[in-house]
C-alpha cells in the first residue's frame, strides 16, 4: 500500500516562531530588527493593508525581534507577493543572534539588549529593552561581532541582574554557602 511518510529534522539549533516582514536592504539572518518609518502596502484578501518595513535596530528603536536563520514555523505569508526583501523575524524561541562584547563578556544566562552597532546585540547592564537571554557563552574576538544562541523574548528590564553585576566585580554569588545566616550574624 502506498503511504505518506513525514519526517522531521530535530538537528537544527534553532527553534523559533517567526513572522514574515519586509526589511530594508542589508538586513540578514542574526540581525536585531526594529520598526522603521517606512511601510509596505500589500493586498490582504479584500483590503489593502500596511505593515512597517523593518531595519537594523539601534538604541532607542522599537525592537521587534531577530531575523531567523532556520525558523520552525513562519506566519504572515500574505505579504510575500508585495515584498522585495522578506525575512522571517523570530518573535520567540531559540535563534542565533549577532552580538558584540562591547558591554562585557556575554555568558549563558545574560540578558541582551541593542548595541551601538546597527542590528547587533550586547549584554544588558541597565534598564531598557531586552531582546532575550543568552543560552551559551559568547566567544567573540576583541572588537569583533560573533553569533550566540539566544532565547528570544523581547521585553523590558528594570535593570541589571544582581548576579551579573556582582560577577563583574569578581564575586560569584553561587559560591557563597547557602547555610549562612547573615541576618543572625549581623544582629550580634
Amino acid at each position: 500500500a502506498d503511504g505518506i511518510v513525514v519526517t522531521f529534522n530535530y538537528t537544527s539549533s534553532a527553534g523559533d516562531l517567526a513572522e514574515w516582514y519586509e526589511t530594508k536592504e542589508g538586513v540578514e539572518a542574526g540581525d536585531v530588527v526594529a520598526i522603521s518609518r517606512d511601510f509596505l502596502e500589500y493586498d490582504a484578501r479584500l483590503d489593502l493593508e500596511k505593515i512597517s518595513i523593518l531595519e537594523k535596530a539601534v538604541p532607542g528603536n522599537s525592537v521587534v525581534g531577530v531575523v531567523s536563520s532556520a525558523p520552525f514555523q513562519i506566519m504572515g505569508g500574505d505579504i510575500l507577493g508585495a515584498a522585495k526583501r522578506p525575512r522571517p523575524i523570530a518573535l520567540a524561541g531559540r535563534v542565533p543572534v549577532k552580538v558584540t562584547e562591547e558591554n562585557g563578556k556575554i555568558m549563558a544566562g545574560d540578558l541582551l539588549t541593542v548595541s551601538g552597532t546597527p542590528g547587533v546585540a550586547m549584554r544588558s547592564t541597565k534598564a531598557g529593552v531586552i531582546i532575550g537571554q543568552a543560552l551559551e557563552d559568547a566567544d567573540c574576538a576583541e572588537g569583533e561581532v560573533c553569533t550566540v544562541l539566544v532565547m528570544v523574548h523581547t521585553t523590558y528590564s528594570t535593570g541589571a541582574l544582581l548576579k551579573v553585576a556582582m560577577r563583574d566585580d569578581g564575586l560569584l554569588l553561587d559560591t557563597i554557602p547557602g547555610d549562612l545566616d547573615i541576618g543572625r550574624d549581623i544582629g550580634r
